[in-house]
């Protein structure tokens, strides 16, 4: 009398082609997006208050920018036509106001003072 026995194996390399799938897939797409440096903004603004001139680039590259109206409220923007990063763009606008900006991951724009000046 034979006894037959049944087993259940899983494939195991389906789940690591998934994931090797997914990985290569994601990279590609990553790839295809440029990032936030090399993203050129085309530019029409005209000199005037810090603020809209912080929007008006944040809205070009589809950012969100940061800042506390107090600190930004004072300065005023030099007029921005023409093509730039958007890291060009915010270092022109900020250049005579004696701030900085940093720039999370996710892409944040926030407005600081520069490192040793007095608030």
């Amino acid at each position: 009398m034979h006894k037959t026995v049944y087993t259940t194996t899983r494939p195991r390399r389906r789940p690591s082609l998934l994931a090797l799938s997914l990985t290569a897939w994601r990279s590609s797409a990553a790839a295809q997006e440029p990032s936030l440096g090399t993203m050129n903004l085309d530019l029409d603004l005209p000199a005037g208050p810090l603020a809209a001139a912080l929007l008006g680039i944040g809205r070009s590259a589809g950012v969100l920018v940061s800042f506390k109206p107090g600190l930004v409220g004072p300065h005023q923007a030099p007029a921005l036509h023409g093509r730039y990063t958007l890291q060009q763009a915010l270092a022109l606008a900020l250049l005579s106001s004696g701030l900085s900006f940093q720039i999370t991951p996710s892409g944040v724009v926030t407005v600081v003072d520069r490192p040793g000046q007095a608030p």
